[in-house]
């Protein structure tokens, strides 16, 4: 039961609590002693109490006679209530059907009462016309207290679902994420162990015989080992995850720029406009995770010497000055477009918008903004 269900029902309990109580207190009536108010007021009680803590049918239909022998002996209007807590279990626990016979019961009730009274025409309509509103009441209340309850239901069945579909999605990427470092490290770095390898054989072969091709060899080994050694420093950085600066994104993209620099890669970061607390969270990681996927292909593809960040009010931009990069787009970079779309935000890419014919990317916040 959710938090607004138990509040409900907490004013259910309430509202018999004091109907029962104001009752006991009307003292002997024209139908029943004190004793026999006590105890139909005390089986109502109990009867509610269990209803309450098991919603069983049986204790709905206990609640529902003993709210008849209350509405029987009362003198006065306040057996009502507990009437209505009575089509109320019963419409949760036993079905429309259960609710609607025992509203008719009220009904004929109220007929029987007045007639078995002696009471004249008049009081006899009155009487019953007022027990059928306050069964129509009843059914009323019963039925937005169901409707509460499914609608609750529903919530918390959509927010299940929810959760399972954010967790499979979750594993989902990670399973693509390792697939794309897989991919890389075998036609990356796989290709040039390989190379190296070949190399070094090769070097063995001509050592005895042609020495200067040996050495010519190895030294291109040599070139290939510095070349794998980047590649992975670069896929252990795409891998690593940063953390932004809590409420600034221009430090967070600073300290990204500046770890790049640990490579053979001249990075500069520039930033104009945007104040440090000017972009939401969402639009924060979006960026930061743009800027590191941005400056991870540079590192891999682009044979650059140089590349500029540029973070202003509508984003951030990456060019640099490398050969340019008219290839299919990765995994990466069409998740982060996925992203950037949910947030209202593009991506554009032009394959020598850079220095020197070089790539550049963009990442336009436009209405995230």
């Amino acid at each position: 039961m959710t938090p607004s269900s138990r509040g409900l029902m907490a004013v259910l309990d309430s509202i018999l609590i004091l109907a029962v109580l104001l009752y006991i207190n009307a003292g002997e009536t024209y139908f029943a002693g004190v004793g026999t108010l006590v105890a139909a007021a005390a089986s109502t009680v109990a009867s509610w109490m269990w209803w309450r803590t098991s919603e069983g049918p049986l204790a709905a239909v206990a609640l529902a006679v003993s709210a008849l022998a209350v509405f029987y002996t009362a003198d006065n209007p306040l057996s009502i209530f507990v009437l209505w807590c009575a089509i109320v279990a019963l419409l949760l626990s036993v079905g429309a059907r259960g609710a609607y016979l025992y509203a008719g019961v009220i009904v004929s009730s109220c007929l029987g009462l007045q007639l078995s009274a002696g009471q004249g025409a008049v009081r006899v309509v009155s009487e019953t016309v007022a027990g059928a509103l306050a069964a129509v009441a009843g059914l009323t209340l019963a039925g937005a207290v169901r409707q509460q309850r499914l609608e609750e239901q529903a919530l918390m069945d959509t927010n299940r679902r929810l959760h399972a579909a954010l967790a499979d999605s979750r594993e989902l990427a990670l399973t693509q994420e390792r697939a794309r470092i897989a991919a890389t490290l075998h036609d990356g770095l796989g290709h040039r162990l390989t190379t190296i390898g070949m190399s070094i054989d090769y070097a063995t072969r001509m050592a005895g015989t042609r020495p200067d091709k040996a050495i010519s060899e190895l030294g291109r080994a040599r070139s290939d080992v510095s070349a794998a050694l980047e590649e992975m420093r670069a896929t252990v950085r795409a891998m690593k995850p940063v953390t932004p600066v809590a409420g600034d994104i221009l430090a967070t993209l600073r300290q990204l720029a500046d770890s790049f620099r640990s490579t053979a890669l001249n990075v500069e970061f520039e930033s104009s406009g945007p104040r440090a607390g000017s972009f939401s969270e969402e639009q924060a990681v979006l960026m930061l995770r743009f800027t590191q996927e941005a400056l991870t292909n540079v590192v891999r593809h682009s044979c650059a010497d140089r590349v500029l960040i540029r973070a202003s009010g509508d984003g951030v931009v990456v060019a640099d000055d490398g050969t340019g990069n008219e290839a299919a787009e990765d995994f990466g970079l069409t998740s982060l477009r996925e992203r950037a779309a949910s947030l209202g935000a593009t991506i554009s890419a032009e394959p020598h918008g850079g220095p020197d014919g070089g790539f550049r990317i963009a990442l336009h916040l436009g209405e995230a903004r």
